[in-house]
């Protein structure tokens, strides 16, 4: 099912990049579902996309925003 998903986590105990990969693919019901990520050093954020409706990525217009999907 689509969805997004994200974590936060101060202490940086955690490996935030894996438990998001785990995450997204609990959302990934069928191989070609887009799954997109952004990981910095206390977040995590993703999203599982049909990519049917607007295949181009999400936040690409806007050029000055470092978080190009």
């Amino acid at each position: 099912m689509p969805g997004i998903a994200g974590i936060v986590e101060l202490d940086g105990r955690l490996d935030l990049e894996a438990r998001l990969g785990s995450m997204l693919s609990l959302m990934q019901h069928e191989s070609w579902y887009k799954l997109s990520r952004l990981h910095q050093k206390s977040i995590a954020l993703g999203k599982a996309l049909a990519g049917i409706i607007d295949s181009s990525p999400q936040l690409s217009s806007i050029p000055t925003s470092p978080y190009v999907w």
